[in-house]
């Protein structure tokens, strides 16, 4: 079960568990979610829930977790709502009924999963760097796997899985040589399974909840930093 909760007033806040798939999805383990709020999420707009549409895949393209973390919290306030750590740890930055910014021009209708990756970290636009070499655990995907039906439960009409860089196509000058461009985000990179991880996807597409309606979850490096969403 999603259990979170507001850390200004003490509540608890739930999303129903209610989410087992049928025969092709399998039944995944149960995901835990530790929230850890960014201090400004409720200045942003909120969402119900039939507007969420799309779910968008991010490298965090930092060290670790918790440099992710300072940037969300004291950057220019970009950032996504989960946060998958390389153990499999899931992490809520942002409540899902918030529009958080982690791609340009398609945030309303979106939620944006992080996982925790290095990326082109730290000179993310050096020509040099445009070829990630780290790649994704297993227990981080199977933690990511374990999210999609319990999302699906939560958003009708979340049927959309797409990567960050499946919708960022700008290029900019490379920080080495500016006479080169190279792909803004390219992220979650070449080294995330991709076609399993959407293989998976597909075979929950069209399952239909089970149990009773879910409850929607209310709001109550040294070196460079990634670039901007």
């Amino acid at each position: 079960m999603f259990v979170s909760y507001d850390t200004e007033h003490g509540e608890e806040l739930r999303i129903s568990p209610n989410y087992t798939r049928g025969r092709s999805a399998g039944h995944r383990r149960t995901p835990t979610v530790h929230d850890r709020p960014v201090s400004w999420y409720r200045l942003l707009p909120a969402r119900a829930a039939a507007q969420v549409t799309t779910l968008v895949l991010h490298a965090t393209e930092t060290p670790d977790l918790e440099t992710a973390w300072e940037l969300a919290e004291h950057g220019p306030r970009v950032c996504g709502h989960l946060y998958l750590d390389r153990d499999g740890s899931v992490h809520r930055f942002v409540p899902l009924d918030r529009v958080a910014s982690h791609v340009r021009g398609h945030n309303t209708p979106s939620i944006g999963v992080e996982l925790v990756n290095t990326g082109r970290h730290p000179d993310h636009f050096d020509t040099r760097s445009q070829t990630p070499d780290e790649d994704f655990p297993a227990d981080q995907i199977e933690a990511l796997k374990n999210l999609f039906p319990a999302l699906r439960a939560e958003f009708p009409r979340l049927r959309t899985l797409l990567r960050h860089s499946d919708l960022d196509l700008e290029t900019v000058p490379s920080t080495d040589d500016p006479s080169r461009r190279v792909r803004r985000r390219i992220d979650p990179g070449p080294r995330f399974p991709w076609d399993e991880v959407k293989a998976f996807w597909d075979q929950i597409s069209d399952a239909s909840t089970c149990g009773s309606s879910p409850t929607f979850g209310r709001s109550g490096r040294s070196g460079g930093s990634p670039p901007m969403r």
